[in-house]
């Protein structure tokens, strides 16, 4: 049998404004696929295609609840980005908990 992939993690997110928003997810889906459905900005120029670095977000405190950064994230966010920052359309929601997300704004 398949193990279960039970996804249950609280998401705070703040927006650009400074507002804060919080969302339950329920299932394993990106970032980004659960921002655009809440209606919150996010850029996202090439589609969520890992390739333009626009959907960049900051992830404050425990990082357990998303997936582990990508090698190929590392590319498009740089070395230097890798320790807090994700690209939204690669970020997973994973097993239970709850992240800190804050929206940047891209020139």
């Amino acid at each position: 049998l398949p193990k279960s992939n039970i996804t249950n993690v609280n998401c705070l997110v703040t927006t650009i404004e400074g507002r804060d928003v919080k969302l339950v997810v329920d299932k394993p889906e990106t970032l980004l696929q659960v921002l655009r459905r809440e209606g919150l900005d996010i850029s996202s120029y090439c589609g969520g295609m890992c390739s333009c670095g626009t959907c960049i977000v900051d992830v404050k405190g425990t990082q357990s609840a998303l997936t582990p950064i990508s090698s190929r994230e590392v590319a498009v966010l740089g070395f230097s980005n890798k320790d807090s920052s994700w690209l939204a359309c690669q970020a997973k929601f994973q097993g239970e908990g709850s992240v800190h997300i804050a929206l940047r704004r891209v020139l």
